[in-house]
């Protein structure tokens, strides 16, 4: 048709099925199916007006609502009439530089449907995919947008994480009842729906030929699009227009946290050439309050870098001579004569420098042009700041931005801006953004920053359509944790960023106990999944690179969460764990061997967390460090071989090291294949500890009894007449009390017949001078042997 809009940019990958659909009746709907056959997103033209209902099975989504825009020439809100549609078919995967994945997987159908007025015509895309629904308006006319009458009518009761409009959307995701919704609100937005139900609105392909979009609510359960505060003008628009998408994921929370539907809906990478974009970890003064203007110090971060395998170092507000503009703004210009020196040693070290401008620096073609120098003299990357708002003329800058920076092959790291709306997959050098409440709020003077809460928010609203610059750190604000170290530890697995600006001092991440788990942390990921989660509440969020798997996880209250194991591939790896300890500044490491068919406890205290590290273990690897020639050594190489050797005792086995009574249940439970069960021990000790599976086993199966009704005391050393009970009690050995030894008097009365049967049956021995010493400890290598010798006794 002569005034149809049928441009469509595609990949080779992308196979379309093109079908010519037949007349419609002005009141019969068209509904578009999902390639699974569970979402459905159904058309309805009636009265001249265009309405639209999305469900999930047999659960509505979204109740019949608008669809509708108004230009400057024709109001397409009512009076339409239905012309034609015809399908596509959508399948096709491409490769991402940054992301939830290496690769992605763009499967959908759509239905193009053309409506009339007064001889304009309107086209609406839309499609279904198997995490949710999408529509977009085109109109192949030039002219002016004046407003949209798109809403969301959801059910009723629905509970949604809503963040109050913000210029550069740094606000929270506060938890409400759907009615308690009156002002403006950014996206996305997270809608409880049903139980394991969500949907999350949001838009996709928000570029400078629209402007971004907000969500009106005055107490119904009536959400209605409309254009950012701050456009006040109306939107220009230039045939062939196609606005944004309008975006419904929906699914359960590892769906929400693992879609893909943003980057799917935008076109493909506009760079033929992406070698030099290069993700990585970056050190950062500015948050920490190590000077931004010393290259003595910017040379110790980029010491920092490369000592711990990351990639950059970022040059910050105070790397340039400050000037003041005519509007009073703080403007940079020009370099420091040490700046050269600094890039300099950051390349023979092999760091890149990215650094820091504000969009007002860059706002014009003119001042544009410092790009070509920061080009030409190796750096790598900007960040762009203070764009405050998401209007088309911001939108247009933005634009620019990426798109000189794509030529002169500069990363770009945008702050104070937009939501991410899938666009890295048009312009991957679009690296990350900011568009979060992050940690740099802790330095806003309003003596608060984000919480734990906020944290666990985050994976389901803000992080979920796009990469997050948050931050992270290890350093406590305004004399308070807000979140534990554990939790710090877990935030750079748990939040996804192609950089990952690492923001604490040198001799903090040197004198961590998690330095190693910081040391070569990826900032790209091959797979993502949600292993549990609850919004607000907590998430466990798995990420793989190449062969090696980390799960990071956070909680607003205590939490002790139970990982099942089963995405690992076959074979042996080693794992690092770094939790909470006893205290919010405390970090307990664990480590050890798994393979796929275990689960791992990460114990996490209030705001807490931990995070842990999967790496495949070669064949022939030696697994222990402290056994060579060791008198225990053949007994602990018989279990691993049998594979009865608790996880936690690989690596270091500490033979001569006192054993705790946890890891005695820990190693006994394994050793005489008694397992673990997923339970919470009635203990109060015992239950955020990680051997606490194994201790509610023990428990259920009469093996132990703690030393109280409500006390296990798992970290303290056991005696040898409480092992000795314990085995007793697992092998039922029944006899006479009477042990021989000298100090017999001194064994307790309820581990009298244990000590002497276990002594019969040659599970343990007594001292050269005939005596037991009952309340002696024992080490892990006396633990190993006693285990070893049980097998036989069955």
């Amino acid at each position: 048709m002569k005034n149809k809009l049928t441009t469509f940019i595609l990949t080779v990958c992308l196979v379309f099925s093109i079908v010519q659909i037949g007349a419609v009746s002005a009141d019969d709907s068209l509904t578009v199916t999902s390639p699974n056959g569970c979402i459905s997103i159904s058309i309805e033209t009636k009265d001249g007006k265009i309405n639209y209902s999305v469900k999930y099975n047999s659960i509505s989504i979204i109740e019949s609502s608008n669809i509708g825009i108004t230009f400057s020439s024709v109001d397409f809100s009512e009076g339409v009439k239905y012309v034609s549609s015809y399908k596509n078919t959508i399948d096709e995967t491409y490769s991402m530089l940054t992301g939830k994945a290496s690769v992605y997987t763009n499967k959908a159908n759509e239905t193009v449907m053309t409506f009339e007025k007064d001889g304009h015509l309107l086209d609406l895309y839309v499609r279904a995919y198997d995490d949710g629904i999408a529509f977009r308006y085109g109109f192949n006319e030039n002219g002016q947008s004046l407003s949209e009458n798109t809403t969301f009518r959801l059910p009723q009761n629905c509970t949604v994480n809503a963040m109050e409009y913000e210029m550069c959307y740094e606000n929270f995701y506060n938890r409400h009842n759907l009615y308690e919704l009156n002002g403006v609100y950014g996206m996305p937005m997270t809608v409880k729906v049903a139980d394991n139900t969500y949907a999350l609105i949001t838009e996709a392909e928000l570029n400078g030929n629209y402007a971004g979009s907000v969500l009106n609510a005055d107490g119904s359960n009536v959400l209605k699009l409309g254009y950012e505060p701050k456009q006040s003008e109306p939107v220009e628009i230039s045939a062939p227009f196609l606005s944004p998408w309008r975006t419904v994921i929906i699914g359960d929370l590892n769906t929400i946290v693992s879609t893909e539907m943003p980057e799917n809906l935008c076109a493909p990478s506009k760079l033929e050439n992406t070698s030099w974009i290069k993700p990585g970890v970056s050190s950062w003064t500015w948050f920490n309050g190590d000077p931004t203007n010393d290259p003595e110090v910017y040379k110790q971060y980029i010491d920092l870098s490369a000592d711990m395998g990351w990639q950059y170092v970022l040059l910050d507000e105070g790397w340039q001579p400050l000037e003041y503009d005519e509007y009073g703004r703080k403007t940079y210009s020009g370099i420091m004569d040490w700046t050269e020196e600094v890039i300099e040693y950051g390349k023979q070290r092999g760091i890149g420098i990215i650094v820091w401008s504000t969009s007002w620096d860059l706002d014009t073609e003119q001042k544009r042009e410092r790009l070509k120098e920061w080009a030409n003299m190796g750096i790598k990357g900007i960040k762009v700041d203070f764009f405050n708002s998401e209007t088309q003329q911001t939108l247009k800058l933005m634009d620019s931005i990426t798109q000189e920076s794509a030529e002169l092959k500069l990363l770009v790291n945008f702050h104070g801006c937009v939501k991410p709306t899938g666009e890295r997959r048009t312009w991957p050098n679009i690296i990350t953004r900011e568009a979060v409440y992050g940690n740099e709020h802790f330095l806003s003077g309003e003596n608060w920053g984000p919480t734990a809460e906020h944290n666990c928010t985050l994976p389901f609203t803000r992080n979920a359509v796009g990469p997050m610059d948050f931050t992270p750190e290890l350093t406590n604000h305004n004399d308070k944790n807000y979140f534990t170290d554990g939790q710090k530890c877990a935030l750079p697995i748990v939040f996804e960023s192609g950089i990952q600006c690492l923001s604490d001092k040198p001799q903090i991440y040197e004198n961590s106990a998690a330095r190693e788990l910081f040391k070569s942390i990826p900032a790209v990921w091959d797979e993502t999944k949600l292993l549990s989660g609850d919004i607000g509440e907590s998430a466990a969020v798995m990420r793989r690179f190449g062969d090696t798997y980390y799960v990071g996880s956070i909680c607003n209250n205590q939490y002790v969460v139970d990982i099942n194991l089963d995405f690992l591939k076959s074979g042996k790896y080693w794992f690092e764990m770094y939790t909470d300890g006893s205290n919010d500044t405390d970090i307990a490491v664990y480590n050890g061997v798994v393979t796929n068919r275990d689960t791992i406890t990460i114990p996490q205290l209030t705001h807490g967390g931990g995070a842990v590290k999967f790496t495949p273990i070669k064949e022939n690897t030696k697994l222990f460090s402290d056994i060579d020639g060791h008198w225990c050594e053949k007994n602990i190489l018989s279990l691993a071989e049998k594979n009865k050797l608790n996880k936690y005792f690989y690596g270091e086995f500490g033979v001569d090291e006192y054993i705790t009574r946890a890891e005695f249940v820990m190693l006994l439970t394994d050793a005489l294949d008694i397992g673990c069960m997923q339970g919470s021990p009635r203990f109060y000790d015992s239950i955020r500890h990680i051997a606490k599976n194994y201790i509610y086993i023990a428990t259920e199966k009469g093996i132990i009894n703690g030393t109280s009704e409500e006390t296990f005391l798992p970290e303290s050393n056991i005696t040898r007449e409480d092992a000795a009970t314990i085995i007793g009690r697992y092998e039922n050995l029944k006899g006479g009390i009477n042990s021989g030894f000298s100090d017999s008097n001194e064994i307790s009365q309820y581990a009298k017949e244990y000590v002497a049967q276990c002594v019969a049956m040659g599970v343990i021995t007594g001292y050269e001078d005939n005596s037991f010493k009952p309340k002696n400890n024992i080490t892990k290598a006396e633990a190993a042997a006693m285990l070893f010798r049980c097998q036989n006794l069955k």
